[in-house]
């Protein structure tokens, strides 16, 4: 073997200069000089050349794409500059998402049935603070984050679980599914609420003798039933997320506070508008529900399967 100015006859012709085992050692190398650059490397790993542009090291394949990939069910996904690295398998129930920087595996629900496309797994259990947490527990299932909430008898005891809110203008887009064990006095929506003041602002799924319908409700207190100051009319002119998956959403710009529904999560309806000084001034975002019914087998389960912040309140 020798280089092509050295070589003897049926000689093989060397091509690389440097043999390394892996890009890490290739990356590592030191001690190159002016007179190196334009020398080839040989990555024995994967099989591929690079050539040397600048000492510090700095290297560029030849031969375009190279292959970064070592194991069944590796991605190749763009680094710095396009320069293609490798993403391992993700573990399993993991889908491949974006952060709006790089791309990289997330946990998944297929709970949103014909619109996971739309579906962003919720915060973990851990991120979330109890607002009157009472007898519920919570636990993450599967990607999606599960309430479950305990018949409070005739207390009016809302079970909340609070994140701090964004910065307006802002939107706030939740799916959730409901499994309610009575057919009265059962909540589950998603809330503005000032957790100094404690006043609380929720779109909510409500079931009231045996009828449902959205509603809007402002209350003092998660122990205060408040007031409604908007519900359907006719009983069940929307049948809600009772078990089926439903899309809502929040919206605060600053001035108006807005609450808005959806059946697949980007096609909205507008339920509800109060100015922002009208009852409540957020700093924190929070699901949840009552169950307050004094009947046999009552509880109220409500699954967060969908959550995601927007910088924009544009409807």
């Amino acid at each position: 073997m020798g280089f092509h100015n050295a070589i003897a006859a049926g000689g093989v012709h060397v091509v690389a200069n440097w043999v390394y085992a892996n890009n890490a050692d290739m990356l590592a190398a030191s001690g190159f000089v002016t007179g190196d650059v334009g020398k080839v490397a040989w990555e024995t790993d994967n099989d591929t050349l690079w050539i040397l542009t600048a000492t510090t090291p700095t290297w560029v394949a030849i031969g375009g794409l190279t292959n970064p990939m070592t194991a069944v069910g590796d991605v190749i996904i763009g680094g710095a500059s396009g320069t293609p690295e490798r993403l391992p398998i993700g573990t399993i129930g993991k889908v491949l998402t974006s952060n709006g920087t790089t791309a990289g595996w997330a946990s998944g629900s297929t709970a949103a049935g014909l619109y996971a496309g739309n579906v962003v797994a919720p915060p973990a259990l851990g991120s979330w603070t109890w607002l009157n947490q009472g007898g519920a527990t919570a636990t993450n299932n599967g990607g999606t984050l599960l309430m479950l909430i305990p018949d409070s008898s005739t207390s009016l005891d809302w079970r909340l679980l609070y994140v701090a809110e964004p910065t307006p203008p802002y939107g706030v887009v939740a799916c959730i599914s409901s499994m309610q064990g009575n057919f009265n006095s059962q909540t589950a929506g998603i809330y503005f609420c000032d957790t100094g003041s404690g006043n609380i602002s929720g779109l909510e799924f409500l079931t009231q003798v045996g009828v449902r319908s959205w509603s809007v409700r402002n209350f003092a207190s998660p122990t205060s039933g408040g007031s409604i100051v908007y519900q359907q009319t006719g009983g069940e002119v929307w049948r809600g997320p009772d078990t089926a998956p439903m899309w809502v959403r929040l919206r605060n710009d600053a001035t108006t506070l807005s609450y808005d529904v959806s059946l697949d999560g980007s096609n909205w309806r507008n339920l509800y508008s109060q100015l922002l000084t009208a009852f409540v001034t957020p700093n924190s975002l929070a699901f949840g529900g009552l169950c307050v019914t004094s009947g046999a087998l009552a509880f109220e389960d409500v699954n967060l399967i969908s959550w995601t912040t927007t910088n924009s309140a544009a409807f």
